[in-house]
């Protein structure tokens, strides 16, 4: 045993056994002869008491602190089979049937304990044979209850560990499918951003060789279009990651590219833009940054002059039943369907890509929503 020390017999614990439940169906004669074979041990936290297999010679009972009951205590397939405390014994089976410590106890913090020699007990049950053969079955019957709690305590364990285990492999998979997919998607967009400068390269220098002031100007509108989305999938190769995009990060960079292609200034336009604690998935962030992009270049590029109503709100909220919406407005006579096709073009986006899409109509501006369930 480790770091034990014999204090001095009992003379004051008559009270404390008399409280203790294996003791209290006996009478004060016996309890008075029990307390005289008591001696009191003290332990520190993380002292070994007893080991699983050792001869044992004495029981147990916890005055104060409290002690852990390990089976297979120094594997590594270990099981923590209950904690006692004050007024619970241990180490009587041994006692009673002459068998092998059945566990491996050790203080959880440091402990009083009352211990009772072999030779002080046989000699209290002596009087009574019947008394000491039924403890005796008794005591093979919990050993063997015991054993067979434990074995199944074990199986039930192994199977928590492969259970753990497999989840893990599952979530090493997913991660590493999710990883390919998002490199596959950046080196897309990538791609998609080479032949969308290729484009504007070529819109370039056919109108720069032509005279004809409409066709310019078509091929100008085209190219600005054009040099917008490219800076829309910049963002998306630049935010993209295994946990998806956050969203306030992620809109508020591409409107502020789409502002510095077209040269708005704050005093110019005011851009409000409300958006809650998101995280979008890569086939959520892509149509909805198109959506964005169509709205602020369709504004842009048909501007002409400032005015107090060219305020442009963009909001994407947390609304009931699990949906996400986002809502944009501006100037009706900015968002008229029939002279742009910006609107049209916008919600063909959200019903194939999103969700649904609908607008209101009020105080001389116009609410376009779209909702959608996003992807996890």
């Amino acid at each position: 045993m480790n770091s034990t020390r014999d204090i001095i017999e009992m003379s004051n614990f008559f009270e404390f056994l008399r409280g203790v439940p294996f003791f209290r169906s006996l009478p004060d004669s016996d309890i008075e002869t029990i307390k005289e074979t008591c001696r009191e041990k003290l332990y520190k936290t993380g002292d070994i008491i007893c080991n699983e297999g050792d001869i044992g010679d004495n029981l147990f009972i916890i005055v104060c602190g409290s002690v852990e009951i390990w089976k297979n205590y120094k594997t590594n397939n270990n099981d923590l089979l209950s904690v006692y405390g004050p007024g619970q014994l241990f180490g009587e089976l041994s006692l009673i049937d002459d068998s092998p410590r059945s566990a491996t106890v050790v203080a959880r913090q440091d402990c009083k304990l009352l211990s009772i020699q072999r030779d002080d007990f046989n000699e209290i049950t002596r009087p009574n044979p019947v008394s000491k053969s039924i403890m005796c079955y008794l005591s093979n019957m919990i050993r063997k209850r015991t054993e067979t709690f434990t074995q199944g305590l074990q199986i039930r364990n192994r199977k928590l560990q492969k259970a753990h285990e497999d989840r893990l492999k599952i979530e090493a998979k997913y991660n590493a499918a999710l990883l390919e997919k998002n490199n596959l998607l950046r080196k897309i967009h990538h791609q998609v951003s080479h032949n969308l400068e290729t484009i504007t390269n070529v819109l370039d220098i056919q109108a720069s060789l032509t005279d004809d002031k409409q066709m310019y100007k078509l091929y100008q509108k085209n190219f600005n279009r054009i040099k917008a989305m490219l800076l829309f999938h910049q963002a998306v190769c630049q935010m993209l990651n295994s946990s998806g995009t956050k969203a306030g990060i992620y809109i508020g960079r591409l409107v502020n590219e789409i502002c510095d292609f077209y040269e708005i200034q704050p005093d110019i336009f005011n851009i409000q833009i409300s958006v809650e604690n998101i995280m979008l998935h890569p086939q959520d962030a892509i149509p909805l940054g198109l959506i964005i992009n169509e709205f602020l270049s369709g504004t842009f590029q048909n501007f002409s002059q400032p005015d107090k109503d060219n305020l442009i709100q963009i909001s994407l909220k947390n609304i009931e039943g699990g949906e996400v919406e986002l809502s944009v407005s501006k100037h009706k006579s900015d968002l008229d369907e029939i002279e742009n096709p910006e609107l049209y073009i916008i919600k063909q986006l959200a019903d194939k890509h999103l969700g649904r899409s609908f607008q209101i109509e009020e105080d001389g501006k116009i609410w376009l929503f779209i909702r959608f369930i996003p992807r996890n």
